[in-house]
Protein backbone atom coordinates (compact mmCIF):
# COMPACT_ATOMS: atom_id res chain seq x y z
CA UNK A 1 0.00 0.00 0.00
CA UNK A 2 1.83 3.10 -1.19
CA UNK A 3 1.84 6.05 1.16
CA UNK A 4 3.01 9.48 0.15
CA UNK A 5 5.90 11.25 1.82
CA UNK A 6 5.63 14.61 3.56
CA UNK A 7 7.27 16.29 0.57
CA UNK A 8 4.68 14.79 -1.82
CA UNK A 9 1.81 16.00 0.40
CA UNK A 10 3.39 19.46 0.51
CA UNK A 11 3.69 19.37 -3.29
CA UNK A 12 -0.03 18.54 -3.58
CA UNK A 13 -0.88 21.43 -1.23
CA UNK A 14 1.33 23.73 -3.31
CA UNK A 15 -0.28 22.70 -6.61
CA UNK A 16 -3.78 23.30 -5.21
CA UNK A 17 -2.81 26.67 -3.75
CA UNK A 18 -2.46 28.30 -7.17
CA UNK A 19 -5.19 29.84 -9.27
CA UNK A 20 -5.31 27.09 -11.90
CA UNK A 21 -4.10 24.19 -9.76
CA UNK A 22 -5.00 20.57 -10.30
CA UNK A 23 -3.79 17.17 -9.11
CA UNK A 24 -4.63 13.59 -10.09
CA UNK A 25 -4.59 10.81 -7.48
CA UNK A 26 -5.45 7.14 -7.22
CA UNK A 27 -6.87 6.48 -3.76
CA UNK A 28 -7.95 2.97 -2.74
CA UNK A 29 -8.85 2.05 -6.33
CA UNK A 30 -10.71 5.29 -7.09
CA UNK A 31 -9.41 7.91 -9.51
CA UNK A 32 -9.54 11.36 -7.93
CA UNK A 33 -9.18 14.63 -9.79
CA UNK A 34 -8.87 17.74 -7.62
CA UNK A 35 -9.07 21.08 -9.36
CA UNK A 36 -9.14 24.70 -8.20
CA UNK A 37 -12.36 26.36 -9.42
CA UNK A 38 -14.20 29.58 -8.64
CA UNK A 39 -17.30 29.39 -6.45
CA UNK A 40 -18.92 32.82 -6.45
CA UNK A 41 -16.01 35.06 -5.41
CA UNK A 42 -13.91 32.41 -3.73
CA UNK A 43 -11.52 29.76 -5.02
CA UNK A 44 -12.32 26.23 -3.85
CA UNK A 45 -11.00 22.73 -4.58
CA UNK A 46 -13.54 20.65 -6.53
CA UNK A 47 -13.28 16.86 -6.29
CA UNK A 48 -14.18 14.48 -9.10
CA UNK A 49 -14.34 10.76 -8.25
CA UNK A 50 -13.82 8.52 -11.30
CA UNK A 51 -14.36 11.57 -13.49
CA UNK A 52 -17.65 12.63 -11.90
CA UNK A 53 -19.05 14.84 -9.14
CA UNK A 54 -22.43 13.17 -8.78
CA UNK A 55 -25.39 14.63 -6.99
CA UNK A 56 -26.38 11.26 -5.54
CA UNK A 57 -23.37 11.48 -3.24
CA UNK A 58 -24.56 14.72 -1.65
CA UNK A 59 -26.30 13.61 1.53
CA UNK A 60 -27.69 15.33 4.61
CA UNK A 61 -27.09 13.59 7.92
CA UNK A 62 -27.09 14.29 11.64
CA UNK A 63 -24.17 14.12 14.03
CA UNK A 64 -23.13 10.51 14.67
CA UNK A 65 -24.67 9.12 11.46
CA UNK A 66 -21.48 9.25 9.34
CA UNK A 67 -21.32 5.45 9.17
CA UNK A 68 -24.64 5.33 7.27
CA UNK A 69 -23.09 7.17 4.29
CA UNK A 70 -21.93 5.42 1.13
CA UNK A 71 -18.20 4.81 0.67
CA UNK A 72 -17.51 7.64 -1.81
CA UNK A 73 -19.00 10.54 0.19
CA UNK A 74 -17.60 9.18 3.45
CA UNK A 75 -14.06 8.86 2.06
CA UNK A 76 -13.68 11.79 -0.33
CA UNK A 77 -16.30 14.47 0.28
CA UNK A 78 -16.13 17.35 2.74
CA UNK A 79 -18.58 17.46 5.65
CA UNK A 80 -20.17 20.92 5.89
CA UNK A 81 -21.88 21.95 9.13
CA UNK A 82 -25.30 23.60 8.93
CA UNK A 83 -26.31 25.56 11.98
CA UNK A 84 -29.93 25.63 13.03
CA UNK A 85 -31.56 28.97 13.71
CA UNK A 86 -31.90 29.39 17.51
CA UNK A 87 -35.28 31.09 17.10
CA UNK A 88 -36.72 28.11 15.22
CA UNK A 89 -35.50 25.80 18.00
CA UNK A 90 -37.24 27.99 20.60
CA UNK A 91 -40.47 27.94 18.58
CA UNK A 92 -40.26 24.14 18.27
CA UNK A 93 -39.67 23.85 22.02
CA UNK A 94 -42.80 25.92 22.72
CA UNK A 95 -44.89 23.83 20.32
CA UNK A 96 -43.60 20.31 21.05
CA UNK A 97 -41.67 20.57 24.33
CA UNK A 98 -38.00 19.91 24.98
CA UNK A 99 -38.40 16.14 25.34
CA UNK A 100 -40.02 15.77 21.91
CA UNK A 101 -37.42 18.10 20.33
CA UNK A 102 -34.66 15.90 21.75
CA UNK A 103 -36.36 12.78 20.32
CA UNK A 104 -36.60 14.48 16.92
CA UNK A 105 -32.90 15.32 17.02
CA UNK A 106 -33.26 19.10 16.88
CA UNK A 107 -30.26 19.60 19.16
CA UNK A 108 -27.90 17.48 17.04
CA UNK A 109 -25.63 19.14 14.49
CA UNK A 110 -26.68 18.82 10.84
CA UNK A 111 -24.11 18.07 8.15
CA UNK A 112 -24.10 17.84 4.38
CA UNK A 113 -21.50 16.20 2.16
CA UNK A 114 -19.97 18.49 -0.42
CA UNK A 115 -17.73 17.80 -3.40
CA UNK A 116 -15.61 20.89 -2.76
CA UNK A 117 -13.12 21.88 -0.09
CA UNK A 118 -12.40 25.42 1.04
CA UNK A 119 -8.63 24.92 1.33
CA UNK A 120 -5.90 22.53 0.15
CA UNK A 121 -5.09 21.64 3.75
CA UNK A 122 -8.62 20.36 4.41
CA UNK A 123 -8.49 18.23 1.26
CA UNK A 124 -5.10 16.75 2.10
CA UNK A 125 -6.06 15.97 5.71
CA UNK A 126 -9.29 14.25 4.57
CA UNK A 127 -7.42 12.06 2.06
CA UNK A 128 -4.70 11.25 4.62
CA UNK A 129 -7.29 10.28 7.23
CA UNK A 130 -9.60 8.15 5.08
CA UNK A 131 -7.43 6.51 2.39
CA UNK A 132 -4.93 3.74 2.93
CA UNK A 133 -3.18 3.79 -0.44
CA UNK A 134 -2.59 7.04 -2.33
CA UNK A 135 -0.64 7.45 -5.57
CA UNK A 136 0.01 10.66 -7.49
CA UNK A 137 -0.70 10.29 -11.23
CA UNK A 138 0.20 12.38 -14.24
CA UNK A 139 -2.50 13.44 -16.71
CA UNK A 140 -1.81 10.72 -19.34
CA UNK A 141 -1.84 7.89 -16.79
CA UNK A 142 -5.02 9.29 -15.23
CA UNK A 143 -6.74 9.41 -18.66
CA UNK A 144 -5.69 5.85 -19.49
CA UNK A 145 -6.91 4.46 -16.17
CA UNK A 146 -10.15 6.44 -16.41
CA UNK A 147 -10.83 5.15 -19.92
CA UNK A 148 -10.10 1.55 -18.86
CA UNK A 149 -12.41 1.91 -15.85
CA UNK A 150 -15.23 3.37 -18.00
CA UNK A 151 -14.87 0.53 -20.53
CA UNK A 152 -14.99 -2.04 -17.72
CA UNK A 153 -18.14 -0.37 -16.31
CA UNK A 154 -19.77 -0.30 -19.76
CA UNK A 155 -18.96 -3.97 -20.35
CA UNK A 156 -20.40 -4.76 -16.93
CA UNK A 157 -23.73 -3.04 -17.67
CA UNK A 158 -24.19 -4.77 -21.04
Amino acid sequence: MPKLTKEQWDDIRGKLSGTFGFVYLECDGYLISAQVVQNKRKLVIMIYVDGWARGIHIKHFKEGEESSLDEIPRKFYCFQLFKRDPNSIKVSEKIHGKKKCKELGLYKKNYCTSSWFSSPGRFVSKIKKTCESVTVLDFETYQQKLKAKEEADNAETL
